[in-house]
């Protein structure tokens, strides 16, 4: 029987329940209001901390996709302004070699960094046509990089820095634009406004000590490397300055009220000008004080500036300090509140809750286990496998075999290493196949080339497959081949008492490619463009790269940088004569 029907009332009518009398019926309201009132006070708060995290998560995301973006366009502006140094350099060098080997990384790295935007630039109408577009605009840089080659004569240093200039007055207007729409509190832009101006002035720093060395050399002025080092330290600290400024207004209103048009900012340009043309006067001691002088003046601003941006920053976080005072004071009194009136219903909960947490931490512990082991299974994947052939396993694709009309093998075997290593102890020679590993890997990975086998200290390298790279692929790994032999020479291995000398062997041509095995799945690279680049290695000498007539022919309708020496027919496998060259990069022609 019910307790409904226990406490029915003394008529005998047990139609409907008892009615609370008096005293109970306020005490039970009393009592639903104190379990309410902390319930209630948690909803409030709890809804307006939610208001205001949907707005800052809103605000936040904004602001971080503006900064990255703007932050990528920064990254223009620098290598731009290291192309405008150094190419300022090969023309006042009169097309110096080694200073255009230097200025072609440069141009790659400025075209990686420009096709590396998350979006392009928003355009505006004032704009010149050629910022419409990524390739627009990467055009436009190649048509006027072409010109300084081909009409090395016809063009001026001046010329130069004004052309570079322009764009990136462009680029830093477009970035300026951005970061107002980002910035909300000013706090971050004037944080990294201030390590940008800590950075300008060390580099500042270091261009008062290369001038300072310039003009007590007298009229031989420097040599190629010191002036290369001083085209380094004036661009990154110019480029850092014109980042600050873009970062914090107040930067570029100290300077104009302090620098920007006074005598010593005239003189600080025509003593730079001298060490671009690298041409003493036999001034040079009055001139190297004068140098002293204006550069103490110019970093003495800029150190002042430093510290008022660091006053700023401690400004604008007392600020924030204080906002987040008032936040507090009103959250501990709801807390007070809540502490007071909530312990009956923290009691009643408290056991689901310690089940509940004891729950989670176990679930914690497994999803981080889980983690741990996902993360090391995708390392070995990928140490093992290409990135797109990872991706494609993750996802349980099939992995059909692929057909490549053309690509490039390079085989690469130590001289010697088997007669080298064989009195060695194993410990010795697993020590130095890792050095090796980790020294040759590092020039592997700045190219676009897959290393398909280690062995012994042999190499198997392709290039355009698994990814496609177009007629890349040949000059790709010419690069890297060129870059392995640098390597070796620098490489000082340890156990062995004379330098290593790689035999390189390079071909190009169709193949077939594709993941191999099940239990132990490897991928593999199939055909006779396999089997002539190894013959290739095998036929060369030590510390050349042959390559095949296929090989040669694709990098000469490239045009690229690169030396060919015929070497006449070489007996391959099976008897097979084959034309092949010997590859170097001494000089720009190449020469059949």
């Amino acid at each position: 029987m019910s307790l409904y029907f226990k406490a029915r009332s003394p008529n005998g009518d047990a139609s409907s329940p008892p009615k609370l009398q008096g005293k109970q019926f306020v005490r039970l309201i009393v009592l639903l209001f104190l379990a309410l009132l902390p319930i209630f006070s948690m909803v409030v708060q709890n809804a307006l901390t939610l208001k205001e995290a949907t707005a800052l998560k809103s605000s936040g995301q904004e602001t971080g996709n503006e900064i990255v973006f703007s932050t990528e366009i920064g990254h223009i502006v620098h290598d731009l302004a290291l192309e405008r140094g150094t190419t300022s350099l090969f023309i006042s060098s009169g097309g110096d070699t080694d200073v255009y080997q230097r200025l072609l990384r440069i141009h790659e790295q400025t075209d990686n960094t420009i096709g590396s935007l998350s979006r392009w630039l928003p355009y505006d109408k004032h704009y010149p046509d050629n910022f419409k577009s990524a390739e627009e605009f990467k055009t436009h840089l190649a048509h006027h990089r072409s010109n300084v080659w081909f009409k090395l004569n016809e063009t001026t240093v001046e010329e130069e820095i004004q052309f570079y200039t322009d764009i990136n007055k462009m680029l830093i207007h477009i970035m300026s634009a951005v970061l107002s729409r980002a910035d909300t509190s000013q706090l971050w832009t004037t944080v990294v406004a201030y390590q940008m101006l800590l950075g300008s002035i060390e580099s500042t720093n270091l261009e008062m000590n290369l001038g300072w060395t310039f003009f007590n050399k007298g009229p031989g002025g420097f040599s190629t490397e010191e002036l290369i080092w001083y085209y380094e330290a004036l661009a990154v600290g110019s480029s850092q300055l014109e980042n600050a400024v873009v970062y914090s207004h107040a930067v570029e209103d100290d300077l104009e009220e302090e620098f920007f048009g006074t005598s010593y900012e005239k003189e600080l340009i025509r003593l730079r000008n001298q060490i671009k043309k690298n041409k003493a006067s036999n001034t040079s001691a009055e001139n190297g004080a004068k140098w002293l002088e204006v550069m103490d003046v110019y970093t003495h601003v800029l150190e002042e500036t430093d510290e008022r941006l660091s006053e700023k920053v401690l400004q604008i976080i007392d600020d924030i300090l204080r906002q987040n005072d008032v936040r507090l004071s009103s959250g501990f009194s709801v807390l007070i509140v809540v502490a007071c009136i909530g312990p009956v219903i923290v009691l009643g909960v408290y056991k689901m809750a310690s089940e509940s947490q004891a729950v989670a931490a176990n679930l914690e512990k497994v999803t981080t286990k889980l983690a741990d082991e996902q993360r090391k299974s995708d390392k070995l994947l990928y140490s093992v496998f290409p990135s797109i052939i990872v991706e494609s396993m993750k996802k349980a694709e099939k992995l059909p075999a692929e057909y490549f009309d053309q690509a490039t093998i390079m085989f690469s075997d130590v001289v010697g290493f088997t007669e080298a290593t064989a009195s060695l102890s194993p410990h010795k020679v697993i020590d130095l196949l890792n050095r090796m590993d980790q020294a040759f890997e590092a020039v592997f990975t700045r190219y676009d080339v897959y290393k398909m086998e280690t062995m012994a200290g042999s190499f198997m390298v392709a290039s355009g497959l698994p990814r496609k790279n177009g007629d890349q692929h040949a000059e790709q790994i010419s690069c890297a081949a060129l870059h392995l032999l640098s390597a070796a020479r620098a490489f000082h291995p340890m156990h062995i008492p004379y330098p290593m000398k790689f035999r390189i062997g390079i071909h190009t041509g169709p193949c077939v490619a594709g993941v191999v095995g099940e239990k132990r799945p490897r991928y593999y690279v199939f055909g006779n463009t396999v089997n002539i680049a190894q013959s290739l290695e095998k036929t060369a000498e030590p510390s050349r790269i042959q390559i095949s007539s296929s090989t040669s022919e694709l990098l000469m309708s490239l045009g690229s940088a690169f030396n060919l020496e015929p070497r006449g027919e070489v007996t391959i496998k099976d008897g097979v004569k084959m034309t092949t060259y010997w590859l170097s990069q001494e000089g720009r022609k190449m020469s059949h």
